[in-house]
């Protein structure tokens, strides 16, 4: 049995608009199911839960990232049984971790995954952190930051993203640089000794993309058993600026104050609470805790 998650606010609402008509194409191929439409932060993640549980075998994210982290962690609260698959139909304003499995943008294309694809099993990132006063757990499948992406992520989520995830993110980025401050943190990678620096952000990555489209961690793969790693350490603001071209090209990390590694385990603590990005949500704050699932979900492809 196959469940619908959809979320028709995405897309600035054109996701409900379009969901009829797709609804009506995945059925005529054979591919009908249970929909549920989500009015609310964690629809998504409470419909998945009770899908599995009910013996579902194939839950389809319909929405951009935000959904599809939701859905994940959906599947974690019901166990992720062994044998339950993710499907994603993109319908959302970023649509980052798509690119880097391979997924058609335009859902109709993306369909065919679900009729026609394999199963692979890819990593899950699970990051322990603040909110509310109170340690949390949650789930991502793309990327995750703590300090400057994080604060992009705060803003560009109380704009508009009428004009797409490029714009929204690239606007929101620009307006980030110019008045965020680095901070002092300490940073200890799987258990290792703590590394004292000022830096600007913390990115761990299981994907390769974020922002609507900018190549922050070229090299990751999502099933390779480990997190690609990027520390932007106390560079000059003008070198932020000077960068963006870079960022969107994947030719950054080579840059003078750019740390680039792999792990499985992340800790970054802080003078100030730093606020974080979880696949382009703000859940909460440091001080928080990166670990890598390897191979813990099946993802339609």
């Amino acid at each position: 049995m196959a469940v619908f998650i959809v979320n028709p606010r995405s897309a600035n609402g054109a996701t409900g608009a379009r969901w009829p008509a797709l609804e009506r194409y995945l059925r005529d191929r054979g591919l009908a199911g249970e929909t549920c439409y989500t009015t609310g932060p964690g629809d998504a993640r409470r419909f998945a839960a009770e899908a599995l549980r009910a013996g579902a075998r194939l839950v389809v994210a319909v929405g951009g990232d935000g959904t599809i982290n939701e859905v994940v962690n959906g599947f974690f609260d019901a166990g992720h049984p062994a044998d339950s698959e993710l499907g994603i139909l993109p319908c959302g304003t970023g649509g980052d971790l798509i690119r880097t499995l391979g997924i058609a943008r335009d859902p109709y294309r993306a369909a065919e995954h679900l009729r026609q694809g394999k199963a692979r099993r890819i990593d899950v990132g699970r990051a322990r952190f603040r909110a509310d006063g109170e340690t949390v757990e949650r789930h991502f499948l793309n990327i995750a930051e703590a300090g400057l992406g994080g604060a992009v992520v705060d803003r560009v989520n109380r704009t508009s993203k009428a004009f797409g995830g490029f714009v929204s993110f690239l606007v929101g980025t620009l307006a980030t640089f110019a008045t965020y401050q680095p901070a002092e943190i300490t940073l200890t990678v799987e258990g290792g000794v703590p590394q004292r620096l000022r830096a600007w952000n913390v990115v761990v990555g299981n994907g390769r993309y974020f922002g609507g489209g900018m190549r922050i961690l070229p090299g990751a793969e999502p099933d390779d058993g480990l997190f690609d790693v990027m520390v932007v350490g106390d560079v000059p603001r003008r070198a932020l600026f000077a960068n963006v071209v870079a960022l969107y090209r994947g030719t950054h990390l080579h840059q003078a104050g750019v740390q680039h590694f792999r792990a499985r385990e992340v800790t970054v603590e802080a003078a100030r609470p730093l606020l974080l990005d979880l696949d382009g949500e703000q859940p909460g704050t440091s001080p928080v805790t990166f670990q890598l699932l390897p191979g813990v979900l099946n993802v339609r492809l």
